[in-house]
């Protein structure tokens, strides 16, 4: 969201958002929250409430001085219009026209809901900001945070110069400035995104303002954002992960990791934060104010902070074999929580599984009590002190005395187009998808087009398990420029198994032209794990694969 510095008058870039620096109210307190691992989704954990403010008071209470900070201001931030206007502004406060402290913008409405009011006033737009930081003036801090699961359920006004937001700020803000400190937007929204979408973004050193790292989101099925039954904004936020969400924390539709980050940028969020609401209007972000609705509220249902529980861990996922000379390898995705699996089989589909082994600490094994020419039938379960986890996806295996059938392809992120599976078994990086029309005239054996329509961008690694250690299997890589219109624009590194293969890599000057295929051909071994490891890494602008074959 945004904050009090004149200099920040930058103009947004898409597709995220914004803006900020600090206001000089800057804040602390620590609620200390234990380190939360998630995977690729929270699914599966165990949450426990460790602060809240339902804002059940009656009609006309002003929120608990002892949770928030009030913000009085008649200088709007990053050239909006408003005038924060405090609903019980201090002595030191200063004096801000269409201020009315016997018409607060700030308030508990007696029915369960904290209203944000935006009115104008003789022309003048009055509107309110609050925090959980350090007052102005005290050395004590309120509620500062260190991870876990921020959500807040709102409604929100629909109008044309419209601006609220529900986020948070680093808490050294006052010491080491914007954007050192971090900021993470978990909901921000403006006239431009129509009354169905919303976005998340995050802001540091070389990605803040119009640079800074988001994503958008679209409520389906005609949801909007001023819906009668509100929407719930969240992150889910562990060490080197954040997870955002709208309404089910379990499907997160936008990850960042240090690997979003531009290379050799600093990541700015494994320290405590602070929560901020507010409601703006006007300036570069919120756009032009066209006759928006007077008065208008953003309406907060709650605002909760929850640390993970401690329970069974998830399921693991991703279960595959390869049957070898009277062996079946297997590998699997870690699962959140997990201490150490077990491994099991039967000859049965489905039923009477048999132990085979526990207390593997590894995402791999190989079962050497297998016969060839029969079929088994493996999953996999995930222990930790609370319990056991549910049974992976099942899997068979009919070891046999020639080469292990492998083939492998995986749509790099986009879904399922057969015969490439949906983006899975990587790290880092985000994803882009297009509808441009991609020549495919000049490769041999191309991936169907829509696999060259998705890519993930960044510096990432894929991780592709499943093989028998030393084998040997030939990658293909994909790639289509869809964006840069001339060589040298892209370049970067790719290596496998810890072995460069190629180097300043440059997508257009390799196919000839933008929108054209070219496939990248390595024959190596797997690992000693059974994995091949291809790493991208970023030189000139990002890094981008569309598919990945392993033969």
């Amino acid at each position: 969201m945004k904050i009090l510095c004149p200099e920040m008058q930058k103009v947004q870039a898409v597709p995220p958002v914004h803006h900020s620096r600090g206001v000089a109210l800057q804040w602390l307190l620590m609620i200390s929250v234990l380190l939360l691992t998630v995977g690729r989704t929270s699914a599966q954990t165990t949450w426990n409430l460790v602060w809240s403010d339902e804002f059940n008071g009656v009609k006309g209470t002003i929120p608990s001085s002892s949770d928030w900070n009030f913000v009085q201001t008649g200088t709007p931030p990053n050239g909006e219009a408003e005038h924060y206007c405090s609903p019980a502004p201090l002595p030191t406060d200063p004096t801000v026209a269409g201020c009315d402290v016997t018409k607060p913008n700030i308030y508990e409405d007696g029915n369960g809901n904290l209203v944000i009011l935006m009115e104008n006033r003789n022309g003048i737009w009055t509107s309110g900001r609050m925090n959980t930081g350090i007052p102005k003036g005290a050395t004590t801090t309120k509620h500062e945070f260190t991870y876990g699961r921020m959500e807040a359920r709102i409604k929100l006004p629909v109008g044309a110069g419209f601006w609220p937001a529900w986020w948070m700020l680093g808490s050294n803000h006052d010491t080491i400035g914007w954007p050192t400190c971090g900021e993470q937007d978990i909901m921000e929204w403006r006239n431009g995104y129509g009354p169905s979408t919303t976005s998340s973004t995050v802001h540091g050193p070389g990605y803040s303002g119009g640079a800074g790292i988001g994503s958008r989101f679209t409520f389906p099925n005609g949801g909007r954002i001023d819906d009668a039954n509100y929407h719930t904004y969240g992150v889910v936020w562990s060490q080197n992960k954040m997870q955002f969400y709208r309404d089910d924390p379990t499907k997160p539709y936008f990850t960042v990791t240090p690997a979003s980050i531009p290379a050799g940028d600093q990541w700015v969020f494994n320290h405590p934060f602070y929560l901020i609401l507010n409601f703006a209007i006007g300036g570069a972000f919120g756009g032009a104010i066209n006759n928006p609705p007077n008065p208008s509220m953003m309406l907060v249902d709650y605002v909760r902070v929850y640390e993970p529980g401690v329970g069974p861990p998830a399921a693991p996922t991703g279960l595959k074999a390869v049957a070898g000379n009277n062996q079946v390898s297997l590998s699997w995705t870690a699962s959140s929580g997990a201490s150490t699996y077990n491994v099991k089989r039967t000859l049965t589909s489905g039923m009477n599984y048999a132990l085979v082994a526990s207390g593997v600490t590894a995402t791999s094994f190989t079962d050497t009590t297998a016969s060839n020419g029969t079929t088994y039938f493996y999953v996999v379960s995930a222990q930790n002190s609370a319990g056991e986890s549910p049974n992976s996806n099942e899997v068979s295996a009919t070891p046999t005395t020639g080469p292990p059938p492998v083939a492998i392809a995986i749509n790099a992120g986009g879904p399922a187009v057969s015969p490439f599976a949906a983006d899975m078994d990587f790290a880092g990086g985000t994803t882009i998808n297009h509808a441009n029309t991609i020549n495919l005239t000049g490769v041999t054996n191309p991936a169907p087009m829509q696999v060259y329509q998705t890519a993930r961008v960044g510096s990432f690694t894929y991780t592709i398990p499943g093989f028998i250690a030393g084998s040997s299997h030939t990658v293909r890589l994909h790639f289509a420029e869809t964006f840069w219109t001339a060589a040298g624009k892209r370049r970067f590194n790719v290596s496998i198994n810890g072995t460069q293969v190629l180097t300043n890599f440059d997508i257009f000057a390799a196919a000839g032209a933008m929108n054209k295929a070219t496939i990248q051909q390595f024959t190596g071994n797997a690992n000693a794990s059974g994995q091949y490891v291809i790493q991208f890494t970023a030189v000139t602008d990002k890094s981008l694969v569309s598919g990945i074959e392993v033969q």
